[in-house]
């Protein structure tokens, strides 16, 4: 599955409004991702994390690290936080490439 997104707008308590190219809009709490994803640390900083950006064709959303590097997440991880169909094919999918990494 591939999604798209067409706006992201950060909101308060570090979650943001979404709405992807196919209609679906709904609300990510991005806390959990910044509290088990060291690479999201940055994103505590309110004045950075309210600067989320969208990648040509919704591909990603992103934000300027304070590095100058770009903080990324793909549309599906995202989807997967409100779509429970999105959620249980993301787990099939790790479940596969698990048992596959176990059989070599």
């Amino acid at each position: 599955m591939t999604y798209r997104i067409q706006q992201a707008h950060a909101l308060d308590n570090h979650r943001l409004r979404i709405v992807w190219t196919d209609g679906l809009t709904g609300t990510v709490d991005f806390e959990r991702f910044m509290r088990t994803v060291p690479i999201y640390a940055a994103l505590h900083d309110p004045a950075v994390f309210r600067d989320v950006r969208l990648y040509e064709y919704g591909h990603s959303i992103y934000w300027m690290g304070p590095d100058g590097c770009e903080i990324d997440i793909c549309p599906d991880v995202l989807r997967a936080e409100i779509d429970p169909d999105v959620a249980a094919w993301i787990d099939t999918m790790a479940s596969d490439q698990n048992r596959q990494s176990a059989a070599e």
